[in-house]
């Protein structure tokens, strides 16, 4: 999937940018604070309709601002475009056309990313871990993303009710409702922790293979995936799951949360039978973090039998010239990558196709 060309307006810091980029590796280069992650960040966006770190769409409008522009002219002449206004309201658009379900996009134009914490992929929290399942196996599997927003849905409702069994604001027959929450979070849970095992374990050997080629070392990398519910088949899933929420209940409506399921899940990451979380050093987990990344792309290229957009945000900081070089290599196998960093070196600028330098905070330009 190619990138042809790419717009902002009044997004973050920039009030208008324009960029036509490379079909390899375009470099984005600039001090720290001046925009380059907000650029990626837009990119990124028009990809799947969702912000990759969770910020909420109103403080992606410039400040003093009502509204803002992220818009994508994709291969194919598939032309992309996102309004979001300041209220915090968005319109997607896709070939003159509003999308009324956000899930439309999802798909259409795969892409996978890593910014300047990729690193928290091992090492940070849990949270961090899930949004990357989220993101990347919603574009994998339809029935993951379908899955996950109605779970989505009906765990905010559920938590609503036990926040208002809690502080007696419950409706009558409030233990009933509880019930049927549970049915409908129960039949979505086991599905996405059903889902999430596969996907993991479709990545670990290849996460494993890329993680010996960028490191040099003849180490296996493993993902293994921590559940608040036991493993089994969907169906035992669903039954456990049950029976935990019915054994939390009291507890739940004294914090006016869901405890369990898979929106309290995690996953760890082995390089042979260390835990690296625990264990590993910071250019261990750096390497193994971007080795899940690339082995993500990886299965992206395989679902759509086309390279998905590679977005690596200040990745290469700190990598030794073995593994800068070894990184290089390995995303030349891919398509169209936007890779950013604050200087760059000859060996980067060798293999850019494009280079793209931030002239001042939020004012980018080609570099000839």
């Amino acid at each position: 999937m190619i990138l042809k060309r790419f717009y902002l307006k009044n997004f973050r810091n920039y009030e208008e940018c324009s960029i036509v980029p490379a079909e390899e590796l375009n470099l984005v280069v600039g001090p720290n604070g001046w925009g380059k992650s907000n650029l990626l960040e837009g990119i990124f966006l028009i990809s799947v309709g969702r912000d990759p770190w969770g910020a909420e769409l109103k403080e992606l409008v410039r400040f003093g601002e009502s509204d803002a522009l992220v818009r994508g002219e994709w291969e194919k002449r598939n032309m992309v475009e996102l309004r979001i206004n300041k209220s915090g309201s968005k319109e997607i658009i896709l070939n003159e056309k509003r999308l009324h379900r956000l899930s439309t996009l999802v798909g259409l134009f795969p892409s996978s990313i890593a910014g300047p914490q990729e690193v928290e992929l091992v090492v940070g929290s849990p949270k961090v871990r899930r949004r990357l399942l989220d993101l990347h196996l919603s574009q994998i599997s339809r029935e993951y993303l379908e899955s996950l927003t109605r779970y989505q849905k009906y765990l905010k409702g559920r938590n609503q009710l036990l926040k208002g069994i809690r502080e007696g604001t419950k409706p009558i027959g409030g233990e009933l409702y509880i019930e049927t929450w549970d049915e409908k979070l129960v039949e979505e849970g086991a599905k996405i922790l059903t889902l999430r095992r596969k996907f993991l374990e479709a990545l670990t050997p290849v996460a494993s293979q890329i993680y010996r080629e960028l490191s040099g070392e003849p180490l296996t990398l493993t993902l293994q995936y921590e559940a608040t519910v036991k493993d089994g088949d969907t169906h035992e899933i669903a039954k456990t799951f049950l029976r935990l929420l019915k054994k939390n209940r009291e507890r739940e409506v004294e914090l006016g949360e869901t405890i369990v399921g898979p929106h309290r899940d995690d996953f760890q990451v082995f390089l042979g039978e260390r835990a690296l979380r625990v264990y590993g050093s910071w250019g261990e987990c750096r390497s193994a973090s971007l080795a899940i990344i690339l082995g993500i792309s990886h299965l992206l290229a395989e679902k759509y039998e086309t390279s998905p957009v590679i977005i690596l945000d200040d990745c290469f900081a700190n990598l030794d010239n073995t593994r800068m070089k070894n990184l290089l290599q390995l995303i030349r196998g891919f398509g169209q990558v936007f890779a950013s960093t604050p200087t760059y070196t000859t060996s980067l600028l060798e293999a850019s196709g494009k280079i793209f330098r931030l002239a001042g905070p939020g004012r980018i330009e080609e570099e000839k």
